[in-house]
């Protein structure tokens, strides 16, 4: 098994050529999935906190930090934006991987689960 075609192949959506690797495809996007919806609302607070020491820094004349956590800010926000295109891709990589397996899709995921 390589692992890293394995993970590449579940960011794409798909689903494994091997069916020996499909059970560590699902582990994967479990895990991947549990991280994303995990982590998203917090993304979304750093990008807050980040423009707001932005805006502070500016306001006191130093620039460079300002420029530089706005900036960071920005890919924050880009990254939160696109999560839940992330989320769907990995929910199909687990349900067509699981489906080689034989096991439930969802199993230990909550699909109703959006933070």
């Amino acid at each position: 098994m390589d692992r890293m075609k394995v993970v590449q192949t579940v960011w794409r959506g798909e689903a494994v050529e091997d069916p020996a690797d499909a059970q560590a495809a699902v582990d994967v996007a479990r895990t991947e999935l549990r991280r994303r919806r995990r982590m998203r609302p917090f993304v979304m607070l750093a990008a807050i906190f980040g423009v707001v020491i932005a805006a502070t820094d500016a306001i006191e004349g130093t620039v460079g930090p300002a420029i530089a956590l706005a900036a960071l800010a920005a890919i924050l926000v880009y990254q939160w934006w696109r999560t839940p295109r992330l989320i769907a891709r990995l929910e199909q990589a687990e349900e067509r991987n699981a489906a080689l397996t034989g096991q439930d899709p969802g199993l230990f995921t909550d699909p109703t689960e959006d933070l």
